[in-house]
C-alpha cells in the first residue's frame, strides 16, 4: 500500500501545476505564474526523494533483500517532470492564444 501511495505522491505536483497555474493565469490569485512553475519543480524533487525513502522502507519492512526496485522511482519521476513541462507549455500556449480576444 505504501508503494502505491508513494507513486501517487509523485503526481501531486502535476495537479498543483495545473490547478494553481490556471488560477494564476486567470488572475484568480496574486501569485505569479513563474513562482508556481518553480514551486512545482521543487515539489517534484522533494516528493521524489520522499517517495524513494517510502518505497525503501516498505520493501525493507516486507523482508526484501534486494531494494533495486526502489530505483524505479527516479525514471517515473523523470516522466512526471516531462508531464509538468508539457502542462506549463500548454498553459502558456492557451494563455497566449486566448488572451488576444
Amino acid at each position: 500500500m505504501l508503494i502505491f501511495i508513494s507513486l501517487l505522491l509523485l503526481f501531486f505536483p502535476v495537479v498543483y501545476q495545473y490547478r494553481m497555474g490556471n488560477k494564476s493565469l486567470n488572475k484568480a490569485i496574486e501569485t505569479k505564474y513563474i513562482f508556481i512553475c518553480i514551486w512545482s519543480f521543487m515539489l517534484e524533487l522533494i516528493f521524489t526523494f520522499i517517495s524513494f525513502f517510502i518505497v525503501i522502507y516498505d520493501m525493507g519492512r516486507r523482508g526484501y533483500k534486494c531494494l533495486t526496485g526502489a530505483v524505479g522511482i527516479f525514471p517515473i519521476s523523470f516522466i512526471v517532470l516531462i508531464v509538468i513541462i508539457l502542462v506549463i507549455v500548454l498553459q502558456l500556449i492557451y494563455r497566449n492564444r486566448y488572451s488576444d480576444n
